[in-house]
């Protein structure tokens, strides 16, 4: 089964076909697309590039991330936004 777009999820939401507790389970259990946005974070590396850290699951292949996983890549992506700036901020800086 594919994810909804948030977009999708926050029409459904507001249009009352599905209610707030639905939504945050659909959330919850990863049925509902992550907001992108602009939020790719970036570090400087020794010889000055701007490099992208990533982090994924190896080999899940379309299956469903446990809680525990959900539960890794939210305290990953916090040491990662501790570490490095958006690369919204990296363009302001260089104007």
């Amino acid at each position: 089964m594919g994810k909804l777009s948030r977009k999708q999820a926050v029409k459904m939401l507001n249009e009352g076909t599905i209610t707030q507790e639905s939504f945050n389970k659909m959330e919850d259990a990863g049925q509902i697309a992550k907001q992108r946005g602009n939020t790719e974070r970036v570090i400087k590396s020794k010889n000055n590039t701007w490099v992208t850290p990533m982090f994924y699951y190896k080999g899940l292949n379309g299956k469903e991330r446990s809680k525990k996983m959900l539960e890794l890549r939210d305290k990953v992506n916090q040491v990662i936004a501790d570490y490095t700036i958006s690369k919204s901020e990296v363009n302001q800086r260089s104007k």
